[in-house]
């Protein structure tokens, strides 16, 4: 997020900054350690939310975020939590901030920064390449965040070599993988409390991290294959077999 509000894609906006050192959007001067790394919040159902009032947004949300902890909310969280009662600790860290770390980033009343044929970049028509994500020089927290992500900024060494096992994660249309035939019991516990959003149909339940990897675990075991990692030493190279199919969690 830019001072301004404005927010990009970080894969898009580093190249374009480390090029012309400027915001695509105004115009104005920028550079990579002026931008602030948000934290957007989703539901159960993977919608944005605020995770103070839990209400989803939509294009009618005035949506703010506060540029100390990045956390973005609703306007009327920062307003009626922070404002009226003058408590200006952050609603999720409790970090201190000022009125004026307060950022608008959607102000359904006022679209200023919403009118596409009046950004910087394509007003003058520039354009970035960026085929070669490797040799970007961003600083080590940011390429931390980004491989964290499974965004890595290196380009993988190439595809599967014929012998080997490819894994794919198969998730719903929400892009999470759940559970055959097991409720995640939010319908009905959304008729019993406000603090729920409404679901008027049954959902399952979200699989965990660990039972996403069971599951990975019991593919492993009956593919009957075995792992290999090498060692590079000052003494040369150690190969070891690893019994994937026995122990796929060790492995």
């Amino acid at each position: 997020m830019t001072p301004d509000g404005c927010v990009f894609d970080m894969l898009n906006i580093i190249p374009y900054i480390s090029k012309y050192k400027k915001c695509p959007v105004t115009g104005k001067a920028l550079a990579l350690k002026d931008m602030t790394k948000l934290t957007f919040h989703k539901n159960d159902k993977g919608e944005h939310h605020c995770p103070v009032m839990f209400k989803t947004f939509s294009p009618h949300t005035a949506i703010v975020a506060n540029k100390k902890s990045g956390h973005v909310y609703c306007q009327e969280a920062v307003d009626q939590l922070n404002f009226k009662p003058k408590n200006f600790k952050d609603l999720m860290t409790d970090e201190p901030f000022a009125r004026t770390d307060i950022v608008t980033l959607q102000d359904p009343q006022g679209n200023d920064h919403r009118d596409i044929a009046t950004f910087e970049h394509i007003v003058k028509q520039e354009t970035f390449q960026d085929a070669k994500q490797s040799q970007m020089k961003v600083p080590e927290e940011t390429r931390r965040i980004l491989e964290k992500a499974g965004l890595s900024m290196t380009k993988s060494s190439g595809d599967v070599k014929p012998g080997q096992v490819k894994l794919v994660d198969k998730a719903g249309p929400d892009g999470v993988k759940r559970k055959k035939g097991v409720s995640s019991g939010m319908m009905a516990a959304s008729f019993t409390s406000t603090a729920c959003d409404v679901h008027t149909k049954v959902e399952e339940q979200a699989m965990t991290d660990l039972e996403k990897r069971q599951e990975l675990w019991s593919i492993m075991r009956k593919l009957g294959k075995k792992g290999y990692v090498q060692f590079t030493t000052t003494h040369g190279n150690l190969n070891l077999e690893i019994r994937a199919d026995v122990t796929p969690a060790t492995a």
